[in-house]
This record gives C-alpha cells, structure tokens and sequence, in this order.
C-alpha cells in the first residue's frame, strides 16, 4: 500500500505542477498580447509619421520644382535684360562715336573760319 500512496501522491504534484505551467502559460501568453499589441500601437505611430513625412517630402518637391522653374524664368529674363543692355550700350557707343565725330568736325570748321 505504501507504493500506491506514493503514485497517488505523485500524480497530484504533477497534476499541481500541470495547473502551475498552464497558469504560468497563461500569464505568459498574455503578457504577449500586451506586447503585440502595444507594438502595433508602436508600428501605426510610425507608420502615420512615415506617412506625414512623405506627405511633407511631397510638398517640398512641389515647391522645389515651383522655384526651379522660377529660377529658370527669372534666368532667362535676366539674360534678356543683357542682351538688350548690349544692344542699348552698342547703341550708345555708336552715338557718341558719331557726336564726337561730328564735334571734332565742328571745331575743324570753327579753326577754318
């Protein structure tokens, strides 16, 4: 009698231990969840920031391309704003070319007389 005192006994330290592991499981399984679900938490925060980042991204290439453009406007104005300057300072080198050709012979005239 004494052995099957001893398999009685045990058979319930391990149906106690069974009952302790599957708690234990338990408890493990929810702290799991906990953590699953505070990194999906963790995952959608990250995922709005990338979003709002490629939003902002986004936005920053528009305006870079609106000021490239601008830029290439304002280059091409500037070049014909030169080019017009050229022709104005050509214009007016000519001028005075002639004015003074025509003071010199003026002043020869004046010396004649």
């Amino acid at each position: 009698m004494p052995v099957s005192t001893k398999k009685i006994g045990s058979k319930t330290k391990k149906k106690g231990e069974a009952k302790t592991g599957i708690k234990k499981k338990k408890e493990d399984l929810t702290e799991i969840k906990k953590e699953m679900t505070r990194l999906k938490r963790e995952y959608k925060a990250q995922e709005t920031k990338i979003k709002e980042l490629c939003e902002t991204i986004e936005k920053k290439d528009v305006e870079l391309a609106r000021l490239r453009d601008e830029l290439d406007y304002k280059n091409k104005q500037l070049a014909s704003k030169e080019v017009e300057f050229e022709t104005y300072k050509k214009s007016t080198e000519e001028k005075i070319i002639k004015l003074e050709a025509r003071l010199k012979e003026l002043e020869s005239k004046k010396e004649n007389t």
